[in-house]
């Protein structure tokens, strides 16, 4: 085999083998409708979700977008407002229910502002105290249909 080839190889091999960051484990974060709840679980075009939040939710939001890539943190709670979170952490803290529709967006990574529901398939909202963190939290899906 080609040394070039050799090499193609082996990073593909190591970076496939990488884990997810912490805060992606979905054993971390088990489907807990009495702590958070997607309502209904399928949105479409022109309509909205409703997070019903029991007791004891985290205090940051966010969705992990078809593909297991696109991060959409709505609510962090070192956000400042030039980051344009949803709302701040201590507000989610404090809130039982929050609505977000098709063209919330909010990304505090690249593309600020982007609509995190544009394309269809699986979301992943995941709740936690902080997500950044292996502590866990819980999550809901939502499929977006066109």
């Amino acid at each position: 085999m080609k040394p070039l080839a050799l090499l193609l190889a082996y990073l593909c091999l190591t970076l496939s083998t990488f884990p997810a960051p912490a805060f992606a484990q979905d054993e971390d974060y088990p489907i807990a409708p009495e702590v958070l709840a997607c309502s209904p679980r399928v949105l479409k075009p022109g309509g909205s979700v409703t997070l019903l939040l029991g007791p004891n939710h985290g205090a940051e939001l966010a969705i992990l977008r078809p593909g297991g890539r696109e991060w959409y943190f709505l609510v962090l709670g070192d956000a400042t407002p030039k980051d344009k979170p949803l709302m701040t952490s201590q507000a989610l803290k404090a809130a039982r229910r929050v609505t977000l529709t098709e063209v919330t967006g909010s990304r505090l990574n690249d593309k600020l502002g982007d609509r995190v529901f544009s394309r269809p398939g699986r979301y992943v909202v995941y709740n936690s105290d902080k997500l950044e963190t292996d502590g866990g939290g819980v999550r809901c899906i939502i499929d977006y249909q066109h």
